[in-house]
């Protein structure tokens, strides 16, 4: 596994939440900088997710409403 400033570049997802040992997950505020708005516009709070497939699921959700929209 390589590694560049810290970050795992296998998985990006470090840059923006931390993965917990109990399977939550936690936005680095690079994370609430990039996701809020976006998933504020299709009615998704991002205190509310928890998990990294909930955070799979919000990003799918924004990226089709987002592409209907194009």
């Amino acid at each position: 596994m390589q590694r560049v400033l810290g970050i795992n570049n296998n998985d990006l997802s470090e840059l923006w939440y931390q993965k917990n040992p109990d399977g939550s997950i936690e936005y680095s505020r690079l994370g609430l900088t990039t996701y809020r708005a976006m998933f504020d516009k299709v009615g998704i709070d991002i205190d509310e997710i928890t998990t990294v497939e909930e955070h799979q699921m919000a990003v799918k959700k924004s990226a089709a409403v987002s592409a209907k929209g194009n």
